[in-house]
């Protein structure tokens, strides 16, 4: 209730694994590892992981284009060296873009002003960074806040497709405004078509809307920044047929490591074989003449 905040339900927390898990992949279950921040360690792991992509895309595909014809043909019957070549080639072409995506607009959680910087260089300098200044309502002497509840029906009324998230209260500053995050045009692909993500801020005397934030007025580089990161991270951005394949696209860093650790693992194996063979001497046969038969022994 957000009147008085008493819980309405009992289902408001989430299942132990799911939180266990959500901790895990947010902060590594921790507040400190190796004496950074658990978001920070998951950035600087993805830096890594986004070398090994790059590194790979680079050593396979890069230098022959010709090789993409065949990249995605997994052959059986070759031998399991074959195979899981075959296999860490084609699952790595065809999950590279959308890995290097989830991997980017991850490091951007525990980076966000760098990647920031690098999204203003890549784009020429046309990403509009937001304002620091913020909305505010006017003092009234004696007026009382208008409450959540009724800055939400006064952001609700701007349009019948918004669809309210949460609400940001004031806080108990008599200066502060509600904040209201909505979504409006939510639809299948709506990036594409509309769907973003606003936020309406009412005065908590007067329910005057003081601002509206809506990135569709941004520029491409800045809404492409602010509205398809995390919808592209997360996967939400085609509904729940993305989510569901985002969930696989997790599982494959699993695969192409257990393939490319099989790979050396065969590699290795073949080499000691041929350095063992190296170091044992050849024992040494009859000695025979060219043209003369071998004598028998002597009883």
């Amino acid at each position: 209730d957000p009147g008085t905040g008493n819980v309405l339900t009992a289902d408001h927390r989430p299942p132990e694994l799911l939180r266990i898990l959500s901790a895990l992949h947010f902060n590594l279950n921790s507040s400190s590892v190796f004496g950074l921040a658990g978001v920070i360690a998951i950035g600087w792991l993805a830096l890594v992981w986004l070398v090994v992509l790059l590194s790979g895309f680079y050593v396979w595909y890069w230098p022959g284009a010709k090789r993409w014809a065949n990249a995605t043909r997994v052959r059986r019957g070759r031998g399991r060296f074959t195979f899981q070549l075959d296999l860490h080639k084609a699952v790595g072409l065809l999950s590279f873009v959308p890995l290097v995506a989830v991997t980017v607009t991850g490091i951007n959680f525990a980076f966000p002003s760098q990647v920031e910087d690098v999204v203003e260089i890549v784009t020429f300098g046309s990403y509009d960074p937001p304002s620091d200044a913020l909305p505010l309502s006017q003092t009234r002497p004696g007026a009382k806040p208008i409450g959540e509840e009724a800055a939400m029906d006064i952001a609700t009324a701007l349009d019948t497709s918004i669809k309210v998230h949460y609400i940001d209260p004031t806080g108990g500053s008599s200066v502060a405004t509600y904040g209201v995050v909505a979504e409006v045009d939510s639809a299948f692909l709506g990036m594409v078509g509309g769907q973003r993500d606003i936020e309406v801020a009412v005065d908590q005397y007067t329910g005057h809307v003081v601002s509206i934030e809506d990135h569709a007025l941004d520029n491409f580089a800045t809404r492409a920044y602010h509205e398809w990161f995390y919808p592209v991270h997360t996967g939400e951005f085609g509904g729940l047929t993305t989510r569901l394949l985002w969930v696989v696209l997790g599982l494959l860093p699993a695969v192409l490591a257990w393939s490319g650790t099989t790979m050396w693992l065969v590699r290795l194996k073949k080499r000691r074989r041929r350095a063992h063979r190296s170091s044992t001497p050849l024992s040494p046969g009859p000695q025979t003449e060219i043209g003369t038969e071998p004598q028998p022994e002597m009883p």
